[in-house]
């Protein structure tokens, strides 16, 4: 696993994403938001050229798909 979810206090909201790589030269002080970038958020049912072209545009390597809650 090089890439990490972050989630919020509850454990249920994807907030960011680490790589572990990034992690292993940080200092034990630091924050993870430091190192953390935003997902790349996309709902359920969005197409797979649209979901490439989303992350071909972040610097997430990670897409968190979003649905109704259930």
């Amino acid at each position: 696993v090089t890439r990490l979810p972050v989630t919020d206090a509850s454990g249920k909201d994807v907030v960011g994403v680490v790589s572990a790589a990034a992690l292993l030269g940080a200092d034990n002080d630091s924050s993870v938001a430091r190192w953390m970038t935003p997902p790349v958020r996309v709902r359920q049912g969005t197409g797979f050229d649209r979901l490439l072209g989303d992350l071909q545009r972040s610097p997430s390597q990670i897409a968190v798909m979003e649905g109704d809650g259930q």
